[in-house]
């Protein structure tokens, strides 16, 4: 399987839903030595979905700045930990949410489940604020999978 069959196939089996049901349409597709991604777009913010040498990944980012694309974790990271506290009590809680990775599945149910949330994120208004965040959780993200900020 070829690795445009094989993210061809994830989308169908996983992504198809989401996009049909916010009504996001194809804006680019892009294929370049070990990879291929589509990117899709409705109303509110774009999706990329990356096949990079086998691994399926999920990013998002708003139509006020096309090319700052977050990946689907620190989305679901933040609203973990912003929008239920309560989730993360304490330091090992916390740990465990910025050190997770998700499936193609999970990813799609960020979406699905948190779609006003996430388009909230990326608006004109709250864009800003959501970048600074997003760097936060990538640096303690990074700190916590390496050891140090990349």
């Amino acid at each position: 399987m070829t690795l445009k069959e094989y993210l061809d196939e994830c989308i169908k089996l996983y992504y198809s839903k989401v996009i049909g049901k916010f009504h996001f349409h194809l804006v680019e597709t892009l294929s370049e030595g070990p990879g291929i991604l589509y990117t899709y777009q409705n109303d509110s913010f774009k999706i990329r979905i990356v096949n990079d040498r086998g691994l399926i990944n999920g990013e998002l980012a708003s139509l006020y700045d096309p090319d700052q694309y977050f990946d689907i974790y620190l989305f679901f990271a933040h609203i973990r930990l912003t929008v239920y506290p309560e989730q993360a009590t304490n330091a090992w809680d916390k740990k465990m949410i910025l050190s997770r990775t998700l499936s193609c599945e999970e990813e799609t149910a960020v979406i699905d489940d948190h779609y006003s949330i996430v388009s909230t994120l990326l608006s004109g208004d709250r864009y800003a604020s959501t970048i600074e965040a997003m760097n936060i959780l990538t640096r303690e993200h990074d700190s916590l999978l390496y050891g140090r900020p990349r």
